[in-house]
């Protein structure tokens, strides 16, 4: 099925009109009427999260079905299951090499932190 058909029949289930979706997603009624059609491509993942919550499905699932995830426990389903992590990155696009490199490496060490704190605490018997 493609993800036009899929998006429709999950407006219909919610018995929305086009319109309303849109106004609930702040998309454009004409935008989603042509990829309903298949006139336009699958939407972008940033268009999915406004989806989501009108729709009533999870923005993984939308992201699966649209292709970008394939529905194993790959990286990026890891960064579709948690929305903010996702704004955060998708906000990061704009910035020059040089700094994304620092952010890259300031998470890297953050990561390296908790993975620590998480490997101490199931030494210590301490499963919180």
């Amino acid at each position: 099925m493609n993800f036009g058909l899929f998006l429709k029949q999950l407006r219909e289930k919610k018995e929305m009109t086009i319109r309303q979706l849109a106004m609930y997603a702040n998309v454009s009624h004409g935008y989603l009427s042509q990829v309903e059609r298949g006139e336009r491509g699958t939407p972008s993942p940033e268009i999915l999260s406004k989806l989501a919550g009108p729709l009533g499905v999870s923005y993984e699932e939308l992201m699966t079905a649209a292709g970008y995830l394939n529905g194993s426990s790959t990286v990026e389903s890891v960064i579709a299951k948690n929305k903010k992590l996702y704004d955060v990155i998708a906000r990061a696009k704009d910035l020059p090499d040089q700094n994304l490199e620092e952010i890259t490496d300031t998470l890297d060490t953050l990561i390296e932190l908790h993975l620590k704190r998480l490997k101490n605490k199931k030494s210590n018997g301490d499963n919180k």
